[in-house]
């Protein structure tokens, strides 16, 4: 993020900065109580009523968000921060909660701080720099991310179970690789199946059995995912 253009600033009491005065500039956040500061040389005119300060080059920011990315179980945040002189401390809160250390960092030598947070539930996070000045730490790039509940893979079941028709197979999967879902006979041979390419975590049912009439006896269906898979026992009746 930049700081550029000119700004107009009304006289206070009388107040007249001298010509080539640095200032401090004090950014808001517009939806949090929080502030970025930069200091740089800027320009000084007059008019009748105002005092014009115009930033002589784009200023950067103390800390500027590059990505914020949440998943199930796992926060990754990157800024890029100005010249800090030494490490810069992470904090965190969650949504109601006040803001406590969880990291030091020193940026890179592209100037970027990395945390990735793998101590998380669902929920509503915040994460920010904690800069060192001379005098205290300043607060600086916050951002609040959502962490979604975590899909859990597995068979919930078969429904109905003996089933006299289609089967309505109800499971749940982990995240978006490959499945698959099979119905073996006893003898291990593969009776119908089902390949779910592109899916989303979550549950879900599908049906089995609907485009043929299964033999009556007793199967296993296979749901597999990855490394992970689960089975059951599932009966047809005539």
């Amino acid at each position: 993020a930049t700081l550029g253009g000119s700004l107009d600033w009304k006289l206070v009491n009388g107040y007249r900065p001298l010509i080539g005065q640095t200032f401090e500039v004090l950014v808001a956040h517009p939806l949090h109580d929080v502030f970025d500061t930069v200091s740089e040389n800027i320009d000084v005119a007059y008019t009748d009523t105002s005092v014009v300060l115009t930033a002589t080059s784009a200023t950067p920011v103390l800390a500027s968000l590059v990505s914020a990315e949440a998943e199930p179980g796992r926060v990754s945040v990157r800024w890029l921060v100005s010249e800090t002189g030494g490490p810069v401390t992470i904090q965190r809160a969650r949504e109601m909660g006040a803001w406590g250390p969880v990291a030091t960092r020193l940026p890179d030598g592209a100037g970027i701080v990395s945390y990735e947070d793998r101590d998380v539930t669902d929920g509503r996070y915040g994460y920010r720099l904690g800069l060192p000045s001379e005098a205290f730490e300043i607060a600086a790039g916050e951002v609040w991310v959502t962490v979604p509940v975590e899909s859990r893979f597995g068979l919930a079941g078969v429904y109905p179970n003996p089933a006299a028709g289609p089967l309505a197979v109800s499971f749940s999967l982990g995240d978006s690789q490959p499945a698959a879902l099979e119905l073996f006979d006893l003898v291990g041979r593969r009776v119908e199946g089902r390949t779910i390419e592109s899916p989303r975590p979550g549950s879900r049912v599908v049906t089995l059995g609907g485009s043929r009439e299964l033999p009556a006896g007793v199967y296993v269906l296979r749901l597999a995912q990855g490394a992970r898979h689960a089975s059951c026992r599932v009966a047809v009746v005539r």
